[in-house]
């Protein structure tokens, strides 16, 4: 069986009087609570990734992200994944890896440079740099339609070569021929799914386990895809597919939060920026949650 890592859900609730909220919403910490339990219960998970878009990491303010995080280390029962974005700029990379490093956590996420696609000398370099700089270990994340580009073959593979704590990645681009490669490059480390739409496939071909934002809510859809020989792997698969397609207009998060809530994980539907979902939606909450019915009668 493949490992399953949801990627974990930031819960909030409306700004209190409390300084370290600034002008957006904290995190709910009673509610992270309730939900970190759930998620690493009756194998509902194999570990977690923490901070990624699904939680929100890339918006959600520095204070905020470091209650997530504490909740997490203190809490975690799994290993731990946090993705802790690109290296440059410098300062909030650096501050992020100081803080993180005194408390023990042991694995990063680590994004290329954003937006503008440097030279792969100035890739390999930069990235090299910030994984030799970590003591634990580092996952790549592939994941061209947030960052602006792709991986390449030769840069991730000088940037193993250069850095054995580089142990794994994981790629969300969605480009299932990658798999194959990614395994020759790193050997006996981790390659990951980050796209479900292709994680039979990438699995089929070698990828070690799935990380998925489905199954932050619907952990039983994930551990069905990731069950080898499942007799109703590619069913589930072909379900999900054509789910995603018909529920691509809807915000992702007001989603996720609502399928949560109905389902009684979450106390509350995520809030600001993300609207709740309304009549936008129509049926597809309700058949996003009998795929997960059909997934959970799979497992027992």
């Amino acid at each position: 069986m493949a490992d399953l890592y949801p990627a974990l859900l930031t819960l909030t609730r409306e700004p209190s009087e409390d300084a370290r909220s600034g002008p957006g919403p904290s995190v709910d910490q009673d509610a992270m609570l309730q939900y970190l339990d759930w998620i690493q219960s009756s194998r509902r998970s194999d570990g977690l990734f923490v901070l990624g878009s699904t939680g929100a990491g890339p918006i959600l303010p520095w204070a905020q992200q470091q209650d997530v995080l504490t909740l997490v280390r203190d809490s975690a029962r799994q290993p731990v994944v946090v993705m802790v974005g690109p290296p440059l700029p410098r300062a909030p990379f650096l501050e992020k890896r100081s803080w993180l490093r005194s408390r023990d956590f042991q694995s990063i996420a680590l994004l290329p440079p954003l937006y503008y696609a440097f030279p792969p000398d100035a890739q390999v370099a930069t990235m090299t740099e910030a994984a030799a700089s970590w003591p634990g270990d580092v996952w790549l994340y592939n994941i061209p339609q947030r960052v602006g580009y792709s991986l390449t073959y030769e840069t991730v593979a000088r940037i193993v070569d250069r850095c054995p704590n580089v142990v794994g990645i994981k790629d969300s681009s969605g480009d299932g021929a990658n798999v194959p490669v990614w395994r020759q490059i790193f050997g006996r480390g981790r390659v990951f799914c980050g796209a479900e739409p292709v994680a039979v496939a990438s699995l089929l071909t070698g990828a070690d386990g799935l990380v998925s934002q489905y199954a932050s809510v619907l952990p039983e859809v994930g551990r069905v895809l990731a069950t080898e020989d499942h007799p109703e792997r590619c069913d589930i698969q072909a379900s999900l597919n054509r789910l995603i397609q018909r529920s691509a207009h809807l915000p992702l998060m007001s989603l996720l939060g609502e399928l949560g809530f109905q389902r009684g994980i979450l106390p509350h539907r995520i809030q600001h920026p993300w609207p709740v979902l309304g009549d936008m939606a129509g049926d597809l909450v309700q058949e996003w949650l009998a795929l997960g019915r059909v997934a959970a009668a799979a497992c027992l």
